[in-house]
């Protein structure tokens, strides 16, 4: 029968009245927990709901262990401490102390062990489910006032909900992260031919090309154009997998080398016979085009071993410096920002140099910022003071004005000073705050 439930805060002060039991000296004794840990739980959630839970998490253990006795070196003590921290996670939701992450935590170390001892995945989440419908019923067996009414049934539920779900998601994705990583044998020994490759081994470079080819069918004296993605870390796994699957199954003739180089970045080369066309690029373009969240950079085609380096790096230099750029949130390719990169490769160089070109103009102030889109209009429009004046929606006599004393504020006149000027007011325009004069303290 289901009564009326208390209100929020004696529901959740009710939590506190569980005990254990058995002993808690023994209790303690076989927790995978250590005592400091242990005691900064007892204050956050009470020393009788937190002996409740690791007294639970023993007879849970003992179950798990049975359904997996075929599992060798089974390493129980890491699954009690994710079972504790599952429960002990679930008692302090429900006692309204909610910011707890141990069982995501433990899920996250366990997902890579059982990855590498391939336990199937499917029967891990079955067997974590399971357990989830255990946990209800024996919460609401260990209901302190005995009887529940519907809202208070469906707090318990949605806690235990929670704190589950939230750990199932962070195992998908170190499980499978780690699974990336040892699933082909073959996969790891490219990985580290590749890394031999871009760092110029010399005379064993065409050895190690010849042997990309055999195993790979890669041809190293075709075209290459390369492809580097920075992922979130907390959607590298998934994005990985995805990229990898979607790049293999493209369209036309065009060869694929995937190199997964880090944990959050993905590399490939698309090797053609010839200068790639659209046929060969934009089906590449469109597939991560999908993945807004990443940075996405992609190299100028070049053929040979000296082209597969060059491409490489060109993408990889601008997936370094893209976080400090004007992103439109579509594919970066280098072709479009190489004057940047090579401008701004050494922030702290590309700041003296707009310093040196731009004078005071380089200071971080409103009449400074005023002057240097006066510069950036009258030299873009060939040296035109109608055009600037246009541009800017000034009088022409207004530019005169200005020009005059930007010349005396830098000391010396425009003429032959243009490119340089161009060049610092580019630096300015995509780095920002990085490249002016520090404000003086």
């Amino acid at each position: 029968m289901m009564t009326d439930s208390p209100d929020p805060a004696a529901f959740s002060e009710l939590w506190r009245s569980l005990t254990p039991v058995g002993e808690p000296d023994a209790i303690q004794t076989v927790s995978s927990l250590d005592g400091v840990v242990i005691r900064a739980l007892s204050g956050r959630i009470g020393s009788g709901p937190l002996l409740w839970a690791l007294e639970e998490a023993g007879r849970a253990l003992e179950s798990v262990e049975a359904e997996f006795m075929d599992i060798p070196e089974l390493p129980s003590r890491e699954i009690r401490g994710t079972i504790e921290s599952w429960l002990v996670d679930i008692v302090a939701l429900l006692a309204d102390q909610d910011d707890g992450e141990m069982f995501v935590n433990a899920m996250s170390r366990l997902g890579p062990g059982a990855a590498r001892r391939e336990v199937p995945f499917e029967r891990i989440i079955r067997s974590i489910r399971r357990v989830q419908s255990h946990w209800l019923v024996r919460f609401l067996e260990a209901w302190p006032e005995g009887d529940l009414n519907s809202e208070g049934y469906a707090r318990i539920v949605a806690a235990i909900s929670q704190v589950t779900d939230d750990g199932i998601g962070q195992f998908v994705v170190d499980y499978l992260d780690e699974r990336s990583k040892v699933i082909d044998s073959e996969a790891m020994r490219r990985r580290e031919l590749v890394r031999e490759l871009l760092s110029g081994a010399g005379a064993r470079s065409h050895t190690l090309a010849a042997e990309i080819a055999s195993d790979f069918g890669f041809d190293i004296d075709h075209v290459h154009t390369a492809f580097v993605v920075e992922h979130q870390p907390h959607l590298a796994g998934m994005e990985k997998a995805i990229i990898a699957r979607d790049v293999r199954a493209r369209p036309g003739d065009a060869k694929v080398l995937i190199h997964p180089e880090t944990h959050t970045r993905t590399v490939f080369w698309v090797s053609t016979g010839k200068e790639p066309g659209p046929a060969a690029i934009e089906p590449i373009l469109g597939i991560l085009h999908r993945f807004t969240s990443a940075i996405r950079a992609m190299g100028e085609p070049a053929s040979g071993l000296e082209g597969f380096r060059r491409t490489y790096f060109q993408a990889n230099d601008l997936v370094r410096v893209a976080p400090q750029l004007q992103s439109s949130g579509q594919v970066m390719r280098w072709s479009d920002h190489s004057l940047t990169l090579t401008l701004g490769s050494d922030i702290e160089r590309a700041r003296w140099f707009v310093r040196s070109a731009l004078g005071p103009l380089s200071e971080p102030t409103d009449k400074a910022a005023e002057q240097r889109s006066t510069l950036q209009a009258y030299l873009s429009s060939g040296k035109s003071l109608a055009h600037a004046a246009e541009e800017l929606s000034v009088h022409r006599n207004t530019i005169v004005y200005r020009i005059q004393r930007i010349e005396q504020l830098i000391e010396r006149p425009l003429q032959g000073q243009e490119l340089g000027m161009q060049c610092a007011l580019h630096l300015v325009e995509q780095f920002g705050a990085q490249v002016l004069e520090r404000e003086r303290l």
